[in-house]
């Protein structure tokens, strides 16, 4: 079983290297190694106790760690709101009152706020909740980006991921003459589109 994300890229992210805040949300839409299985995933959405405080040390307990390079530059919050988003990514079916638990103990993460939005109107998606923790992925001296999880506002059902540029700044520097990307800008947005059994990791149907 895998989860099957549709990646948009703004005209601002593309033609340079991905940043490490790309490939973690590549990396939680189960383009790498070093993410649970759908199996586990499935297993810990399962065993999760309904305390926010015991399920979050379960999660950390059996998360894998990211091998993304600013991993080590993260708050102990943004860490487990990274481990989170990964077993929402990564699992094929959240029960409603799984959905809700894994939503709380997101939301109950230190700096943890939401925001309603619609990340691609022009394409027709429902109004959603982004939910993030204080702080940016530093993939650059001069970049500073947050990491958004998606939520259905009634059912809590995860929807996807976002990236949102933290501050303003200028791709590749200032002096590189490079375009300037506004504070609040949508860089990327990687929407779940459906789960689908393959053979194996990679195969498309």
């Amino acid at each position: 079983m895998v989860t099957l994300l549709h990646l948009l890229v703004r005209p601002e992210a593309r033609d340079r290297p991905l940043t490490n805040s790309v490939m973690c949300l590549s990396r939680l839409g189960g383009w790498g190694g070093d993410t649970l299985s759908p199996e586990q995933a499935d297993a810990l959405v399962e065993d999760l106790p309904d305390d926010t405080n015991a399920a979050l040390r379960m999660i950390r307990k059996r998360s894998i760690p990211s091998r993304v390079t600013s991993a080590w530059r993260l708050t102990q919050a943004q860490r487990d709101f990274e481990e989170v988003a990964e077993v929402l990514a990564m699992a094929t079916w959240v029960p409603s009152d799984k959905r809700k638990l894994l939503y709380r103990i997101a939301g109950e993460l230190d700096g943890a706020r939401a925001v309603e939005t619609i990340p691609e109107p022009d394409r027709g998606h429902e109004r959603l909740l982004a939910l993030a923790v204080d702080g940016n992925y530093r993939d650059y001296s001069y970049e500073r980006n947050t990491f958004q999880v998606l939520f259905d506002p009634e059912t809590f059902a995860f929807r996807g991921f976002r990236l949102v540029a933290g501050m303003g700044y200028y791709v590749n520097g200032k002096a590189s003459g490079g375009p300037y990307v506004a504070k609040g800008t949508v860089l990327a947005t990687a929407m779940r589109v459906t789960t689908k059994v393959v053979d194996k990791a990679g195969a498309r149907t």
